[in-house]
């Protein structure tokens, strides 16, 4: 009988986690070197599966499974707060203002046609995408910050949980 009808008769998943982490194992040392390790792997990662280790091995693998927006090589627009301006609300955007027959530069926004305001806004830096070279992730008890860096100084962060 195969182990996956084993598997379907004992209606559980215990030998896809026993290959899963045997073939880890392998992949990650040389065991596969030790002959009389080998004999015994299939029947200490039996034994983990019986105490419920490997069950906790899985949940931390899929735990660990961080899925950010971007990748390295991907090119975002960043973004950055400025200053916002808005229409001159006393020469309604013309820059000028008419005082008698003589048309003079508006007092108010200095012939500008618009003024500050004590707001900033949000605006998408449209000249050069930037590509993202390295990504940082800080996992913390009960949030993951995600920090993507690219060209010059530039952050983009994503809080997690």
């Amino acid at each position: 009988m195969e182990n996956k009808e084993i598997g379907v008769m004992c209606d559980d998943n215990r030998f896809e986690l026993i290959e899963k982490y045997k073939q880890k194992l392998i992949k990650a040392t040389n065991i596969e070197t030790a002959k009389e390790e080998m004999k015994v792997l299939d029947s200490v990662l039996f034994r983990m599966w019986q105490m419920g280790w490997l069950d906790t091995l899985e949940e931390k693998d899929q735990n660990n499974e961080i899925k950010t927006k971007f990748k390295i090589g991907d090119k975002v627009w960043t973004i950055k707060k400025v200053n916002k301006y808005i229409k001159c609300p006393k020469c309604k955007d013309k820059g000028k203002e008419l005082i008698g027959n003589i048309e003079y530069h508006c007092a108010n926004c200095y012939g500008q046609g618009t003024v500050l305001t004590n707001e900033l806004e949000w605006v998408v830096q449209k000249e050069n995408p930037c590509e993202i070279t390295r990504i940082k992730i800080l996992l913390e008890k009960d949030r993951t910050e995600i920090v993507y860096l690219g060209g010059e100084n530039i952050f983009i962060a994503d809080y997690l949980g």
